[in-house]
């Protein structure tokens, strides 16, 4: 019970009551109110202990931590963040850019609607019966478009943030299909349904504006419910025609994606791994699905037109929002479902392309080797002399030392010339290994013609070699005769050779 000093403070708390001269408030006016009937708030306050008071202080206390805690729970937080981690932070790209104001402007949205829960008593009147005579008081109110700002915060101001939040959301299909299908022509369908579907949330957004508190309270500063079923008639009717916008939209990504996206229509490939696969694919079930799902809800939203023309059942409740919002949010999980098969196929194909290059240079570095292990047992004089003169080999490794660990004459008992050529004959090994069969391959007179200074070649061979004095060198380092042993035992083999290149 107040004491007449707490009453009496009380009164400095009246011109928050808009008791009078309802009509003549202005939009602030009504926002700031707290109510229609001060004598109820003073009804309210007797009625109340310590312990309520206590109570109210905590859910105050918890609704401002939930609404602080709304981007930690909010239903797409934990695929924004794997998305942000995937893409490195990088919010310069058009699809991070549509992912983070779609969350944001979301979370928004969803906190605007939590603080909006404060607000849980308005003090007004309300009529004891259907003669609208006489009234009572009444301080909490179920509805929220009774409380002016309640109204304002849960759904004029949040509705600008979600549905903001949906047409970030709604564009990415739109940009999918813009990455694949190159004809703009063939993308006008697109286009349209798309302005289309994002005209008529921005119409909703505006409706939500047309109803002013000072619409809600009649003379007795009684709730008008009349007009608040009004409202969300033209609500509903709006909700109905977004739904017929979406289907429209998501028919048309659904049919240029099938005529012009060639590759998911290969049967060679399963559903999971063209759902896993392709980027396009995943787009078209997103749309089939809502083109199946979206209908139900339409259906819900008929009934309660059909009841209400036809029985004036005006207060009957035949929204199924949560039906709703999850057919609709099921386009907007895609994405992220999207981004991250996405993200997992880039991985392997990267995968795939650093293993190919891998072999490639693995392949180069050991044929490479090949090479210069190959010159380095048949000791190619042209060849090596370019890179290491015979002069200065002889220094370092002489011919008279490796003729010592791998002399010719030891060769020769280990596997003869005329021994090894019955197995495989000089002929056919020359093909593959002799100096002059390497050089179909690679050849000295071949790798001359591009790096030679002498510009080394077959018509010029002898001409050339005479050139370099290269005999006259030889033989400063090694005789002759040893010469002639490399070349054959016998000038037949030596002219044979000579005919391969």
């Amino acid at each position: 019970m107040l004491s007449d000093k707490e009453l009496l403070i009380l009164e400095s708390q009246r011109h928050y009551f808009i008791e009078h001269d309802r009509d003549k408030a202005s939009y602030l006016d009504w926002l700031k109110s707290r109510g229609t009937n001060f004598d109820c708030y003073k009804e309210y306050l007797n009625s109340i202990n310590n312990e309520n008071k206590i109570d109210s202080k905590i859910d105050t206390i918890r609704t401002i931590i939930y609404a602080l805690f709304c981007p930690f729970k909010g239903l797409f937080f934990y695929w924004t963040l794997i998305i942000c981690i995937l893409h490195k932070f990088n919010f310069k790209k058009p699809v991070m850019k549509i992912i983070i104001a779609h969350y944001v402007l979301g979370i928004l949205g969803d906190i605007f609607d939590k603080l909006g829960d404060l607000f849980q008593h308005y003090y007004a009147n309300t009529y004891i019966d259907d003669l609208r005579i006489d009234t009572k008081c009444i301080n909490t109110l179920s509805i929220e478009t009774a409380h002016p700002f309640k109204f304002f915060l849960k759904r004029q101001v949040a509705t600008i943030f979600w549905y903001s939040a949906g047409i970030f959301g709604d564009w990415y299909p739109l940009i999918r299909t813009k990455a694949v299908i190159k004809e703009k022509k063939m993308l006008t369908p697109v286009y349209i349904t798309c302005g289309l579907f994002n005209l008529s949330k921005i119409v909703l957004i505006i409706h939500h504006w047309t109803l002013l508190p000072n619409q809600l309270y009649d003379e007795n500063g009684v709730f008008i419910m009349e007009n608040r079923d009004n409202f969300y008639m033209y609500h509903w009717l709006l909700q109905f025609i977004i739904i017929c916008t979406s289907l429209l939209y998501d028919i048309s990504v659904y049919y240029v994606l099938k005529k012009n996206f060639f590759p998911v229509n290969d049967s060679d490939f399963g559903f999971l791994k063209k759902f896993k696969t392709t980027s396009e694919y995943r787009i078209l079930i997103s749309a089939f699905i809502s083109i199946f799902l979206l209908p139900l809800a339409a259906i819900s939203i008929l009934l309660k037109f059909y009841f209400m023309m036809t029985q004036r059942v005006k207060h009957a409740e035949f929204s199924y929002e949560d039906i709703r919002l999850s057919i609709i949010n099921l386009q907007y999980h895609m994405i992220f479902i999207d981004q991250i098969l996405l993200f997992q196929s880039n991985k392997e194909h990267s995968n795939m392309l650093s293993a190919v290059s891998g072999r490639r240079k693995k392949s180069t570095k050991s044929k490479f080797n090949s090479k210069k292990k190959y010159s380095k047992k048949n000791k190619s004089h042209n060849g090596y002399s370019q890179n290491n003169s015979i002069n200065g080999y002889s220094l370092n490794n002489s011919i008279r030392e490796y003729s010592q660990n791998n002399s010719i004459h030891g060769y020769s008992q280990n596997n003869s010339i005329h021994g090894y050529s019955q197995t495989n004959s000089v002929n056919i090994h020359s093909q593959i290994n002799s100096v002059h069969g390497y050089s179909q391959t690679n050849s000295n007179h071949r790798y001359s013609q591009n790096d030679n200074i002498y510009g080394f070649n077959q018509n010029d061979y002898l001409a050339e070699y005479d050139h370099n004095d290269f005999i006259n060198k030889y033989n400063q380092t090694n005789s002759l005769p040893k010469l002639r042993l490399t070349r054959s035992s016998s000038e037949t083999s030596f002219n044979k050779l000579i005919e391969y290149d």
